[in-house]
């Protein structure tokens, strides 16, 4: 005997429920891209912030052996971080990685800004967990994004949303800060730092609240 044929009654809420499904995981993928963009955004402007304050930082302080080593001092720290990128992804997830990330840049940052004055061991502080930080967005971002998106997408995925929205946010840097050092004047450079620290932290808070491991874990 052949199988009877499901009624409209039951196809219709079944097709419902599957153009549901679709459209919630379609803003969920969105939602979740929108997120590392505003991350990538975020990395390039943090790095920005260092060479964009340097030049007032000099005028402002003097002191041309801090500005000397600061670039290569972040940079040990970038270098150690990406040594270590690799364990800390598959120790804590993406997830975690990322969310500790911007929030790292922002205690940094804003170490800067409130004992950059008083002493240059805060600054090399400041800088070195800014640095380490950085290292492991970009890893991050990439591994979440290939956690949502399909393998035959994720180079155009990632090239369009993530990195395109990095290199807007540092261009973007490059500007705001240079206007903000133009008005503050060479004493203005920990404003720099605190626009960044205060901007990491609400991009912290923001991953924290909306930002899910994969698909499966969005529900």
């Amino acid at each position: 005997r052949p199988p009877a044929r499901p009624s409209r009654e039951w196809c219709l809420p079944m097709l419902l429920r599957s153009l549901l499904r679709s459209w919630s995981r379609h803003h969920a993928v969105v939602a979740t891209l929108c997120h590392l963009a505003m991350l990538a955004a975020l990395a390039s402007m943090s790095s920005v912030a260092l060479f964009a304050s340097l030049p007032a930082f000099l005028e402002s302080t003097g002191d041309a052996e801090a500005v000397s080593n600061l670039p290569g001092f972040g940079t040990i720290f970038l270098s150690v971080g990406k040594c270590t990128v690799v364990w800390t992804l598959q120790r804590f997830g993406a997830r975690q990685v990322l969310i500790l990330a911007a929030l790292l840049v922002g205690i940094g940052a804003l170490s800067i800004t409130l004992t950059g004055h008083a002493g240059f061991g805060a600054l090399f502080g400041g800088v070195a967990a800014m640095q380490f930080a950085l290292s492991q967005v970009w890893a991050g971002c990439t591994m979440l994004t290939a956690n949502w998106v399909d393998r035959s997408q994720l180079g155009r995925t990632f090239g369009f949303a993530i990195s395109g929205a990095g290199d807007l946010g540092g261009a973007i840097a490059a500007l705001g800060f240079g206007a903000i050092l133009e008005h503050t004047g060479p004493d203005g450079w920990p404003v720099v730092f605190a626009v960044v620290g205060s901007l990491s932290l609400c991009v912290s808070a923001l991953l924290w609240a909306g930002l899910c491991e994969s698909a499966a874990d969005a529900g």
